[in-house]
């Protein structure tokens, strides 16, 4: 297996842990909310929505990757969008809890349940950094490694991870570096030129 492939599945699954912390600390800042009669932060909704769709994709991603070959949603394309959207949801998270938030990092508070709130918030803010960090480094590999993929003329957008980068390096596809000798045929050498005396 190659390196992308094996760090696709660990990034996966660090962010559908991220992603459940998420829902888990969101959900009891909700539950906290509603109980004492207080407004539902807009960040709160925005972290469980995100959480939900993050919960529900990628597991779904991984597990049709794994039983199913050629079924669109692990086309590299259809991955590229999708996760490209949910870095998009991540990092409108983590900017509405910290837009919120700003003025209260130290989070002094006279009441137990605002210090509680406040630092949940920060948790829901740091989680979902993480996520977005993630999910933007691995959407922005990926795409360097189709299009250099694409460039040797492998057109593989519409193939998945598993079937196109699962089993080789990306971008090996020549024995020989700089050429487009697909290795049935030894490369052509230059005539040596005898050496003449001035």
């Amino acid at each position: 297996m190659s390196w992308l492939y094996i760090s696709r599945l660990a990034i996966f699954a660090i962010v559908a842990l991220f992603s459940l912390i998420v829902l888990g600390v969101a959900g009891n800042i909700s539950s906290t909310l509603s109980s004492s009669d207080s407004a539902i932060l807009t960040y709160v909704g925005l972290g469980i929505a995100t959480s939900v769709l993050t919960l529900l994709s990628i597991p779904a991603m991984l597990v049709v990757d794994l039983l199913m070959t050629g079924f669109f949603t692990s086309m590299i394309l259809v991955e590229l969008a999708w996760l490209s959207f949910l870095w998009i949801l991540w990092l409108a998270t983590g900017a509405l809890v910290a837009s919120d938030i700003a003025p209260y990092t130290s989070c002094n508070f006279f009441y137990k349940i605002e210090v509680k709130i406040c630092q949940e918030s920060q948790a829901v803010e740091a989680f979902a950094f993480l996520n977005w960090i993630l999910l933007l480094v691995y959407t922005v590999v990926l795409l360097v490694f189709t299009i250099i993929s694409a460039q040797r003329g492998e057109s593989i957008w519409t193939s998945s991870v598993k079937s196109s980068m699962g089993g080789r390096t990306v971008g090996t596809s020549s024995r020989y570096p700089m050429s487009t000798n697909t290795g049935d045929v030894p490369p052509v050498s230059q005539a040596q030129r005898p050496q003449t005396e001035v």
